[in-house]
């Protein structure tokens, strides 16, 4: 009966162990905007805060035109993460405006000044804005993103509610981040459903990127609504990754 009784105490311990870790939002870890020449360039962004190994950073990013990035890198860092992109989108009105979503498993640490640069090889003749903003979560399996149904993610144009769905999801565990990105004067920009982080915004403030998350548990349809005061030209995407 002991030896029994010890047996199962082990196996519930290594239950317990090897149980899923909640995917977490660790905090933003940089944000901004940068001016990409005709002839492709770097937007460089300082890490503002701590990424260990075994978390994951996420960014969202978009082009104010159609700027392509360069091939085969294009995300890296200093200390040498490999970056993935999971998702793009543009605009089908007049081929503008452009989401990005990248992600890095993080096997080497990131610390507070590091750097992280997304690689343009072309961009608009006048030249177009790159925004930016990088977030860290925990618990994330980064190396099985779950492709939404909605791959192409959605567009708006003179709008103030910019959304896209996930579709019916088949994992119950899964966290679903969206980059959406703006066009116009916006007066204001919120989300709901969903959390949002650092946004990023030219000087002019008429072109931003907003990323956004949720973190849901159960099966079903999901959507992420970025909000503005005024009516902008949005186009928005949405990636999702199971639990570690």
């Amino acid at each position: 009966m002991r030896t029994i009784f010890g047996a199962l105490c082990a196996i519930g311990s290594l239950a317990i162990a090897t149980s899923v870790q909640a995917q977490v939002f660790a905090g933003d870890r940089g944000a901004g905007c940068v001016l990409i020449p005709a002839g492709g360039g770097n937007h460089v962004m300082t890490i503002t805060g701590a990424v260990p190994v075994g978390s994951a950073l996420m960014l969202a990013a978009g082009t104010s035109k159609n700027a392509t990035m360069a091939s085969p890198t294009q995300v890296s860092d200093n200390r040498g993460n490999v970056y993935t992109g999971t998702m793009s989108r543009i605009h089908l009105d007049n081929f503008d405006l452009r989401a990005f979503t990248f992600v890095a498993p993080i096997t080497q640490a990131l610390q507070t000044g590091d750097q992280v640069t997304l690689h343009y090889s072309a961009a608009d003749i006048a030249g177009e804005t790159s925004c930016a903003s990088a977030s860290r979560f925990d618990g994330v399996d980064v190396s099985t993103p779950v492709m939404p149904i909605l791959t192409v993610g959605e567009q708006t144009t003179n709008a103030t509610s910019h959304s896209a769905s996930t579709g019916t999801t088949t994992t119950a565990n899964l966290l679903i981040y969206e980059s959406v990105v703006i066009s116009g004067s916006h007066g204001g920009i919120g989300v709901n459903p969903g959390n949002p982080m650092s946004v990023a915004c030219n000087g002019a403030n008429n072109f931003c990127v907003v990323p956004a998350y949720r973190i849901v548990s159960s099966v079903g349809n999901y959507a992420i609504t970025a909000i503005t005061t005024n009516p902008v030209k949005a186009t928005d995407l949405p990636g999702d990754f199971r639990t570690d």
